[in-house]
């Protein structure tokens, strides 16, 4: 599965390489197309490209430019330079910049493949020497902590993985859905200011390494570092105990936890005890519940200990937000990127969570109804709409002060408004899209014998290259080189047919300045020279 990409600012240059050589046979599945490095930056963005072929006089940032900031970004990428200078200095500085070869003017296609052939070869040796098993295993191992850390931070988070179980057991980590797991918190109480990273880093570890002892009897655990600074134990009892039991077990090696991290690293830590609950789908709600308790309960005190189960067991009263309304990714996230789907899918959990928990709680009606018409109004504000024009009737009651009064009356009003929104939205963009096509029909119909390469074509209508070439194919289902192709061709047989002008003067109306690459070109199009296509 290799990638090529081509750079030059002739566009027919590029699009002659690009498509009459036979880079399948080499084994490139994937050719991309730029006329400009600053286009080819922004491809290496988005596409893991392996090899570049790039002329090194260029308007704006040249191909030697481009190499070195490939070699800063990329350093995998393999580089090939073409030019029409024999200059010494360029060779100089091409082999500074570590290119893979460096190629003089004209250049024959046997050569180009010859060249891409080799570093195809160098390429593969260099895979499979990182591809061998042992090095695999030898990096997975080191960096396995840090893997562990990372999925239960994002759990923690709120975010949803499809193959939760497989990565799991990739992880060597004893948990699985459907487990019963509670929360264990450890926030350090000493200022750290002062401290060296390194200092604190052990310390960390030092006090995760007390904890995991203390609770390997009875306890199954995995840990990880949160943005507040807190370490968060995930905890799994071992076997089937009785759960009073369970939550005293882990009560006890809470406390524990705080006496030993003072009397053998002389520094003092709280700690927070969770409620229990089903792991993966509860923990996100368990770990801003305690969050909030942390600040709550404990503040800036220090030594303390606080058991969320113990407080209900006391009969203290347990609110909670709603989990789905703000679990990642949030519904303006989902709204300003398009997602419609997923906001509608948004809208139906945070229905069910209403139905099921709190469908009796007016606060939590009102919390739900509040952030959802506050994503739409941002959503249609930032797309400089208003979205009482957009809503209708169903925004002029809620002024009104016609607010749902049941979470049913809330899914069919988000629903209504949603849908609305999507309509408008992709009313505007369909629009906007149309015009942009009409604009770039127009402007090659008159630029047709100069310059119509896609920098010139997104400078005149002030859009990006890359977003013009996208817009331009979603509308039209056609790239644009294709077009400017394609009409050229069109025009060509037009004007041999019809009159009287010698083809190369023909050629020269059309942008082409070599003859017998118009010639060239024609043949591939037609199956026939120019002269026998007249004749």
């Amino acid at each position: 599965m290799l990638k090529l990409l081509i750079v030059d600012d002739h566009m027919h240059l590029v699009d002659d390489m690009a498509e009459s050589l036979d880079w399948n046979g080499l084994g490139i599945t994937s050719v991309y197309k730029a006329y400009s490095s600053d286009d080819a930056l922004e491809i290496l963005n988005e596409q893991a490209v392996h090899i570049v072929i790039t002329d090194i006089q260029m308007p704006g940032m040249s191909g030697l430019e481009l190499v070195q900031e490939i070699r800063k970004k990329w350093p995998g990428v393999k580089c090939i330079l073409i030019s029409g200078y024999d200059d010494f200095q360029y060779a100089q500085q091409a082999i500074q910049n570590r290119v893979e070869d460096y190629l003089l003017k004209p250049v024959s296609d046997e050569q180009i493949l010859g060249k891409v052939r080799e570093v195809i070869l160098q390429i593969r040796e260099e895979w499979e020497h990182v591809a061998s098993f042992q090095r695999a295993v030898h990096t997975f191992r080191e960096n396995l902590p840090r893997l562990r850390e990372t999925l239960l931070l994002e759990l923690l988070r709120g975010f949803r993985h499809g193959n939760l179980e497989e990565k799991l057991q990739r992880l060597e980590l004893p948990f699985q859905p459907g487990d019963s797991v509670s929360l264990l918190f450890i926030r350090f109480d000493d200022d750290y200011g002062a401290y060296h990273p390194h200092d604190i880093a052990l310390l960390e570890y030092a006090v995760s390494n007390i904890a995991a002892e203390l609770l390997a009897d009875s306890f199954e655990t995995w840990h990880c570092k949160d943005e507040h600074g807190y370490m968060v134990v995930a905890v799994k009892a071992k076997g089937h105990g009785e759960s009073g039991l369970r939550k005293d077990q882990l009560d006890k090696a809470g406390m524990l936890l705080m006496d030993n991290t003072r009397m053998y690293l002389n520094k003092a830590i709280s700690v927070t005890i969770s409620t229990w609950g089903t792991f993966p789908h509860e923990i996100p709600g368990m770990y801003r519940h305690s969050i909030l308790n942390i600040v709550k309960r404990i503040g800036n005190e220090s030594e303390c200990f606080y058991s969320e189960t113990s407080a209900l067991s006391a009969g203290e009263e347990q609110l909670q937000s709603l989990v789905s309304l703000y679990q990642p990714p949030a519904l303006p996230q989902l709204l300003e990127a398009g997602r419609w789907s997923e906001a509608e899918a948004k809208l139906h959990e945070l229905d069910k969570e209403l139905s099921r928990k709190w469908t009796s709680s007016r606060e939590h009606l009102l919390e739900a109804f509040l952030a959802v018409s506050s994503a739409f109004t941002f959503i249609a504000h930032k797309n400089g709409r208003s979205i009482v024009e957009i809503a209708g009737d169903d925004w002029n009651r809620v002024i009104g002060g016609a607010m749902p009064h049941s979470v049913q009356q809330l899914s069919e009003w988000s629903q209504r408004v949603l849908r609305k929104l999507k309509e408008d939205m992709e009313s505007e963009i369909q629009l906007s899209r149309s015009s942009i096509v009409r604009e770039v029909h127009q402007f090659v119909e008159d630029h047709l014998s100069e310059d119509v390469s896609l920098k010139s074509i997104a400078d005149h209508i002030y859009l990006h290259p890359v977003y013009l070439s996208r817009i331009y194919k979603l509308e039209t289902g056609q790239g644009l080189s294709d077009y400017i192709l394609q009409l050229r061709m069109e025009k060509a047989a037009h004007w041999l047919r019809n009159t009287h002008e010698k083809i190369y003067e023909i050629a020269m109306k059309l942008g082409y300045h070599n003859p017998n690459y118009f010639a060239k070109t024609f043949k591939k199009h037609f199956g026939m020279t120019p002269q026998e296509y007249r004749s």
